[in-house]
């Protein structure tokens, strides 16, 4: 008897806990932890690529793919480009033109395995590479024109489409429909999975439209199953399932706003829309989104907030891949100028980022991190 009743209260404890995992709402309302130090992390800057005197690689330099190896590809300005490790130049492995294996414009790409897979708009179709750049296959995509491509997974390739509302007015904050949706290697059907608002400002101009961002939207695929997604300006991030393709995990914290700095400021004000010859300003904006990018570390999630210390560098809240909070910590790197608007990568014990100083030419920098 003692047995028995052991074994229905192992049972109902791994029920709960497995509950508490699933739970969509598990951390929603939480308050925003404690920043505080990891001991012994250290981010050693270990190479850094840029223009000089015999070589220009970079001009609009916006992501940034790693092959398992490595070895890693950067897109910039409809170009992909290989680097090895060390940072040696490869070869630009990307033809303009609309023949076979040629771009005109590159919506996002990814390297699985010995393939390295892009997406071009106008016409839309999928370009496979081998990791030398070699064509491997095309396919044309029908009537998928103005879609942003994520990554291919269990033969399908995953994209979103931005959709403005119907009889949108002039000059309005209203949210813009994400839709996530994916289309099968063999071209015979989409299938459409999740729906995300991203608030937008929008414009409407005799019949043409426009829009500026104001929340961001930011995705994440960990492992070969889980979607991370932060959609709107406060401290929200969901998980989808994209075996079942459903939200198993929402994490929601308390967050102080951040107040958009005056160098950011100055660069959203420059922004100009131009329709039907009227030109239109992007609004003022008090406040920044709450987190910048998410990242994956040793299975965690590392969330990249908006709050930054000039001394201190910016706040990471730590999650674990089941969305539990572990800790916080300010990561502050070497020779990096600016947390705001620097994109940042991780790939094993390395983290990436992008550097676009405004009076100076794009750079990349590679820091090794140690625990």
């Amino acid at each position: 008897m003692i047995r028995r009743k052991r074994t229905i209260l192992f049972l109902l404890v791994t029920v709960a806990l497995f509950g508490f995992f699933l739970n969509p709402q598990n951390l929603a309302g939480e308050k925003s932890p404690d920043p505080k130090s990891i001991k012994g992390i250290i981010f050693k800057k270990v190479m850094e690529i840029k223009e000089k005197e015999d070589s220009f690689f970079f001009q609009y330099p916006s992501m940034i793919q790693f092959d398992g190896q490595g070895d890693f590809y950067i897109l910039d300005n409809n170009q992909v480009m290989k680097f090895l490790k060390n940072g040696t130049f490869v070869g630009n492995f990307t033809k303009k033109g609309e023949g076979p294996g040629e771009i005109t414009n590159i919506s996002g790409f990814q390297t699985i395995s010995d393939s390295l897979y892009i997406h071009n708009n106008y016409p839309s179709k999928i370009i496979q590479l081998d990791l030398e750049g070699k064509l491997k296959k095309e396919m044309r995509l029908s009537k998928i024109d103005y879609v942003q491509f994520l990554f291919t997974l269990d033969n399908k390739y995953y994209f979103y489409q931005s959709k403005f509302p119907e009889n949108s007015p002039n000059e309005k904050y209203e949210d813009m429909i994400f839709e996530l949706f994916w289309f099968s290697y063999d071209g015979s059907r989409t299938c459409p999975i999740q729906n995300y608002p991203v608030r937008h400002y929008l414009l409407n101009q005799g019949g043409l439209k426009g829009s500026f961002p104001i929340s961001n939207f930011i995705t994440l695929l960990q492992g070969n199953r889980y979607f991370w997604v932060s959609n709107t300006t406060d401290y929200k991030i969901s998980c989808l399932d994209l075996k079942s393709n459903k939200i198993i995990r929402e994490i929601s914290l308390d967050y102080d706003k951040q107040e958009v700095p005056d160098h950011l400021a100055k660069k959203y004000s420059r922004r100009v829309i131009g329709l039907n010859g009227k030109f239109f300003k992007r609004p003022a904006q008090k406040y920044l989104n709450d987190i910048l990018k998410l990242l994956v570390y040793k299975n965690d999630l590392w969330v990249v907030t908006s709050t930054v210390d000039q001394t201190k560098g910016v706040r990471i809240d730590v999650f674990s891949q089941y969305g539990q909070r572990k800790n916080s910590f300010y990561l502050s790197l070497p020779g990096h100028d600016d947390y705001y608007s620097s994109s940042m990568y991780i790939d094993g014990d390395y983290l990436y980022t992008i550097e676009s100083p405004e009076e100076d030419d794009p750079l990349i920098i590679k820091y090794k991190i140690a625990l």
